[in-house]
């Protein structure tokens, strides 16, 4: 916006009056200044071109200047081209113009007087020369366009209306001499009596020079040309008004000035002005910069939260012997994962190359330092402080992520379990179960455990809750290990959690119940405790020695077969696990150690370079596994195996549903009832086993054979007395003893504990049954009392739910189903254990989980719940049924999931790392169980929290 009248902007000018301040317009008084301004410089440069063309160079240019002042400035810059091309389009021979021109523009410079600086004369004759070198004019011809003279005109005319006489450039110069003064500034001359290294430069070594300073010879002082020209007009510092430098420490006071924060700001005036910008375009450069800057910061922090999730993802340690910035370089130091992965990065990522170099210069300079203590200003990320921010924030973010969820999914049901670690404290594991789209399972917490009560539990838990903000009544049940303090019916953990939570059901872990059923059954017979001790006497013989352990690979001719592991009540796979490598599954011996076990202890017992208890444990060992006893015995247990395997299997499978769990119940104790008089069956098996091995012994020429058949052994009577009356015979025969005592005891005992322990609510298994797809063709006519359970129990979640309701709704979905589920998709994803790996080194290997594909089998609960969810069917049409679903697929059946933590425990707090704090050690387990929420979270979130940490990070990170 520019007045028509004084040719100027509004901005260029400020006035105190009202109707400045209020209106923000430029008033009279700014219009009399600028008029007045406009007027002193038309008639300066009337005087000086009518001195500077007294001799008129052509005819035609002294016309045009004689008429200019009467033309508009458009019909002047008009005539102007068309004189210039009149004087160039005709020149005189031998005739050159522009050295005319010169020669005038030259004697009038000459006529100037009481010029203060003649250095200044100087530069306007370099100028003028510049002008000749720039156009190169012959006498013969030339032809020149008249639009670059027509610019090197107006240069001259410029500079020459600069030149003005009588300038003290010493003084703050005006609007119309500022240029002139920055031409003469700075005056460094060196003929004085200061040292000029120390005044004119700060380190000339470096060439960095004072160029703000400047010195008069004529008043024998130093100024300030800066403040000068830019400070206020009050301004009287000693650099403004000329200081001699006679006074002590001189050069001192010459640094104090230029760290003064004057200077700065009118330094900051200069260079605003040489760039010619306004404050506004000062800050939108400078906040461009500083964005630049904290961009630049959070990409390097970007690497570094990458690497932290990297690392808890896999359960490493981050911290290292020696973290200190100025040691990076050394590679021969241990810095720790964090460090050592970042500077790996670095050597590809210029980034962080840049960074780390400029982390590892200034701390090395701190460190060189002795007055300065820690850090200093260094900032370098890198540290344990920022890593364990990181950290903190990670697990605060997925933390929040898995709140939101269960508070979406509407109820859940968690699962409680606890452990001792390394440092023997007891470590609580806190999993959450809910429904969405999927069914999860999430860790939430590990706490440290202090008490075992029932009550002290639930307290514990309900706190760990309300951190999350999860309302405790939304739960739904709870599945613990089935210890007294857990489901203690008047002071048990599951008693004080229906106080909050009244419909909640208590289901014992089906993973444990059918432990304590093999336990039951391992220790029911003194042959089945015979077989089982033997296994893991012979595993600790052969490991506890090397010398031992070497025979087993002299037997085994370096095919790198891994010796039996010993057996553990915990481990529910242990004993399963290796009496089917010893004696091969139940069809089939190929795969089996038995003959190199055999072998091993043989060689053991009868070598002399062996003390004597060692040949004679191992020869008893020996004697023991080729007894018939033991082989059938071996053969019966195989059978067992074969029906509780896949069901251990399963119900150590995240996420499975409650209804298949309860039918593989059903369908290994109908197995196994088919078989419980079958006796004849593993008496042959267990007979072609011996016979197989012998073969394999007699090609090896071993001197010992494997026993093919019972033993008989003498029948002990007991002694009848007169008038006794007795009929308690014993059999004559070993095998028939052997069926009754053993065979038939084992099975009936297992079938009987498999029933007694899984036959809690069957009421409401009867209910879910009608669930599930097998079932539709069988619902037209539904009993009165069907779905009643079901509707109790979620009438907390959905008032005006009916059992009328549900029926309908399920008869319904029922006969929709077989054209429902062709739109289902071919193909999901879902997690389950690798079980099939040689897990023996450590116990935490059995909880290791991968992805596989499996077929969607379009007929169980979970392909019901996806219908229902993917086609937006719960919303109006199916709406308790769909409740009735997600429900059922809530609820859980074991608690194997915390199981998985403490394997990843004992993986990320081990001996290595047992100083590991409560807080980081939990961090690390959560990171290392929910990856996929690990890797969604955004890294900006992440930023975020570190720059809430504290106000430097915030300065840094946010600006």
């Amino acid at each position: 916006m520019v007045c028509c009248a004084c040719k100027i902007c509004i901005h260029t000018f400020e006035c105190s009056c009202l109707d400045y301040s209020i209106k923000s317009i430029i008033c009279n008084h700014i219009h009399f200044i600028s008029l007045n301004i406009i007027e002193s410089e038309n008639k300066l440069l009337e005087d000086l071109t009518s001195n500077l063309f007294t001799t008129h160079l052509t005819p035609e240019i002294d016309a045009y200047y004689t008429v200019t002042s009467t033309k508009t400035k458009k019909q002047s810059e008009t005539e102007e081209s068309e004189v210039h091309m009149k004087t160039l389009g005709n020149p005189k021979k031998d005739e050159n113009i522009y050295a005319k021109f010169k020669e005038k523009a030259t004697s009038m410079i000459n006529k100037i007087t009481s010029i203060q600086n003649p250095e200044h004369l100087k530069v306007d004759m370099q100028k003028l020369e510049a002008l000749d070198a720039s156009i190169d004019v012959t006498s013969t011809g030339l032809k020149v366009d008249s639009q670059s003279l027509d610019v090197d005109n107006k240069v001259v005319f410029d500079d020459l209306s600069n030149i003005t006489t009588n300038v003290d450039f010493y003084e703050k110069p005006s609007k119309e001499l500022i240029h002139q003064f920055l031409n003469y500034h700075p005056c460094q001359p060196n003929d004085i009596d200061f040292n000029t290294d120390k005044v004119y430069f700060t380190n000339k070594k470096m060439g960095d020079t004072r160029k703000w300073i400047s010195y008069s010879l004529d008043r024998k002082s130093f100024f300030c040309w800066i403040c000068i020209g830019f400070g206020l007009k009050d301004d009287q510092s000693i650099f403004v008004t000329g200081y001699s430098g006679v006074t002590k420490h001189f050069y001192d006071r010459i640094k104090e000035h230029e760290m003064s924060k004057t200077h700065i700001n009118n330094l900051e005036s200069f260079l605003m002005f040489e760039s010619n910008k306004d404050i506004i375009s000062y800050f939108t450069k400078a906040r461009e910069i500083k964005l630049r800057e904290i961009q630049n910061i959070r990409n390097i922090l970007e690497r570094v939260i990458e690497t932290i999730k990297m690392i808890g993802k896999r359960g490493l340690s981050y911290r290292g012997a020696n973290e200190a910035a100025y040691t990076l370089d050394n590679n021969s130091l241990d810095h720790g994962n964090l460090l050592e992965i970042l500077m790996l990065i670095s050597k590809f990522d210029p980034i962080l190359n840049n960074h780390v170099q400029k982390c590892i210069d200034k701390s090395k300079k701190i460190h060189k330092n002795q007055n300065t203590k820690g850090r200093g200003d260094l900032v370098s990320f890198f540290s344990k402080t920022t890593a364990n921010v990181i950290i903190e924030g990670i697990t605060k973010l997925i933390k929040q992520k898995i709140s939101e969820e269960i508070n979406q999914a509407n109820f859940f049901i968690f699962q409680i379990d606890t452990t001792q670690d390394i440092n023997v404290v007891d470590q609580c594991s806190i999993i959450v179960r809910y429904v969405n789209n999927q069914v999860h399972e999430r860790v939430v917490s590990i706490v440290n455990c202090k008490s075992g009560k029932g009550k002290d539990m639930h307290e514990l838990v309900s706190n760990e809750l309300n951190k999350l903000n999860i309302d405790i009544t939304k739960c739904i049940g709870n599945s613990t290990d089935g210890a007294a303090n857990m489901q203690g019916q008047y002071k048990g953990f599951t008693k004080w959690l229906t106080d909050d939570a009244p419909k909640q059901l208590h289901v014992w872990c089906y993973a444990h119940v059918l432990n304590l059923v093999i336990s039951d059954v391992t220790q029911k017979t003194n042959e089945s405790i015979s077989l089982f001790s033997l296994l893991n006497k012979v595993a600790v013989f052969v490991r506890e020695s090397y010398l031992r352990m070497n025979f087993w690979k002299n037997t085994t001719e370096g095919k790198n077969i891994s010796f039996i592991s010993t057996l553990g009540e915990t481990r529910w796979w242990s004993k399963e696990k290796s009496l089917r490598k010893v004696f091969g599954s139940l069809n089939d011996s190929q795969n089996s150690i038995f003959v190199q076990i055999c072998q091993t202890l043989f060689n053991i017992s009868t070598s002399e370079s062996m003390n004597s208890d060692t040949r004679f444990n191992a020869n008893v060992y020996l004697q023991m596994l080729i007894k018939f006893d033991t082989i059938i015995t071996a053969q019966l247990f195989l059978l067992i195996f074969k029906s509780t395997t896949p069901l251990s299997n399963y119900l150590q499978t995240s996420g499975m549903d409650l209804l298949q769990s309860y039918k593989m119940v059903e369908n290994t104790i109908k197995t196994l009832k088919d078989v419980s008089r079958k006796f004849i069956d593993v008496y042959e098996k267990a007979k072609y086993f011996s016979s197989a091995m012998n073969v394999i012994f007699e090609n090896e020429d071993a001197t010992f054979r494997v026993e093919e058949d019972f033993k008989e052994t003498r029948i002990k009577r007991k002694p009848k007395f007169h008038d006794e009356i007795i009929n308690d015979t014993p059999y004559d025969c070993s095998k028939k003893k052997y069926e009754i005592n053993v065979y038939n005891i084992t099975l009936d005992t297992v079938i009987e504990s498999l029933e007694n322990r899984f036959s809690k609510h069957k009421e409401m298994y009867i209910d879910f049954e009608l669930l599930h797809p097998t079932n539709f063709k069988l619902i037209n006519n539904l009993p009165e009392n069907a779905m009643n359970k079901i509707a109790e129990l979620l009438t907390d979640f959905s008032p005006n739910i009916d059992k009328k309701i549900l029926q309908e709704q399920l008869i319904d979905f029922a006969g929709k189903w077989d054209l429902l589920s062709k739109t289902l998709l071919e193909e999901y994803n879902c997690m389950t254990l690798d079980l099939e790996k040689d897990d023996e080194e450590e116990e935490s290997k059995l909880a290791k989980e991968h992805l596989v594909h499996k077929k969607t089998c379009k007929n169980c609960i979970f392909c019901c719940y996806q219908i229902l969810w993917k086609y937006n069917l719960y919303a109006t049409a199916y709406t308790e049924l769909f409740l009735a679903y997600k429900f059922l697929l809530t609820l859980s059946i074991t608690q194997v999931q915390c199981e998985r933590t403490f394997s990843k425990l004992k993986y990320i707090l081990n001996r290595l790392r047992s100083n590991l704090s409560q807080e980081r050690a939990e961090d690390f387990i959560i990171m290392s169980c929910e990856k996929d929420i690990l890797y969604s979270l955004q890294n900006v979130d992440i930023i975020e929290y570190v720059a809430q940490n504290s106000n430097l990070m915030n300065k840094l990170l946010i600006g």
